[in-house]
């Protein structure tokens, strides 16, 4: 079983949902990443929401747009 390590940016508690940004996965598109992913992620990553884990990325990266969100 082919599995991808990585860390993330948030997780967002409400939905499980994982924000990551480009370099964590390593500039790929997530249709060439495998099935399966290991997250390791500290509890300063935690959000309530996702709008608040897209405002820590606003907050993080101020001068970068970021243009593609999957979900």
């Amino acid at each position: 079983m082919l599995v991808f390590l990585t860390d993330c940016e948030f997780l967002v508690a409400h939905d499980g949902s994982i924000i990551m940004c480009a370099k964590q996965i390593a500039n790929l598109k997530l249709i060439d990443l495998p099935e399966n992913f290991v997250i390791i992620a500290g509890t300063k990553q935690l959000t309530d929401t996702l709008s608040e884990g897209l405002k820590g990325i606003k907050h993080k990266y101020k001068k970068i747009f970021l243009s593609i969100l999957h979900q």
